[in-house]
């Protein structure tokens, strides 16, 4: 997985919350926090999916 730059456990949670909320799209989010849409698809996966 991916490392993601800018961004802590907590902060990860809050975005993969807000994207699954409708809130932000992963697309507006990594833009939004100078990420890669793989890298914010790596974080949503990782916290629906921990271990893997």
């Amino acid at each position: 997985m991916p490392t993601v730059r800018n961004a802590d456990r907590e902060a990860q949670g809050a975005l993969v919350i807000d994207i699954l909320q409708g809130k932000t799209t992963a697309a507006e989010a990594a833009r939004q926090h100078a990420l890669t849409l793989a890298e914010v698809e790596a974080v949503e996966g990782g916290l629906h999916h921990p271990g893997h």
